[in-house]
């Protein structure tokens, strides 16, 4: 057993190809109330800053009333000083695919694990951890793959399997409700 829902908890409930597509509207109709982000690859390349639509966006979630956090394998010389940028709370050295920084985030924020969504860029940390803690996962695709380190490399093609059984178990769905309908 992998954890959390079995060999499900890698999969993600909903892909998407940016973190914008989930606009308060989205989330309020998903019933979440808070947003557990990663931050490289999610939000921006690897170690940049926060950037001007990154900012907006989540000044667009607290606005709504949508609190926000991150969970990070980083350290906190890297996750402060963005999470700081943007008014949210984090948890750094997460040790994802770990649940425990997802378990530590849904204590810190005072809720239910089905008022929360996380979103992230790899199957094999971001979307397995929150897997394994029971909540509601969103895959985004990277920002910038070109600039990702040598290890994610490895990660995105040990990834590749997993996609492509993934992607075959919703062509499965898709090709059911086709049949029933």
């Amino acid at each position: 057993m992998i954890g959390g829902r079995g060999i499900r908890a890698l999969y993600p409930d909903e892909t998407l190809p940016d973190v914008y597509l989930l606009t308060p509207e989205a989330l309020r109709l998903r019933g979440a109330e808070a947003v557990i982000f990663d931050i490289d690859n999610t939000l921006v390349t690897p170690n940049a800053p926060v950037t001007e639509p990154v900012a907006r966006y989540f000044q667009s979630l607290h606005e709504a009333g949508i609190r926000t956090f991150f969970v990070s394998n980083n350290g906190e010389e890297r996750v402060r000083p963005f999470a700081d940028a943007l008014e949210s709370g984090f948890f750094c050295h997460a040790g994802k695919p770990a649940g425990k920084g997802y378990v530590q985030a849904l204590k810190i924020l005072g809720l239910p694990k089905e008022k929360v969504i996380a979103v992230g860029d790899q199957l094999l940390t971001d979307i397995w951890g929150a897997g394994r803690a029971g909540i509601y996962s969103v895959l985004v695709d990277a920002v910038d793959p070109a600039h990702e380190q040598p290890f994610v490399r490895v990660k995105r093609v040990l990834e590749k399997p997993v996609r492509a059984v993934y992607r075959k178990s919703l062509k499965t769905v898709e090709n059911k409700g086709k049949r029933n309908s």
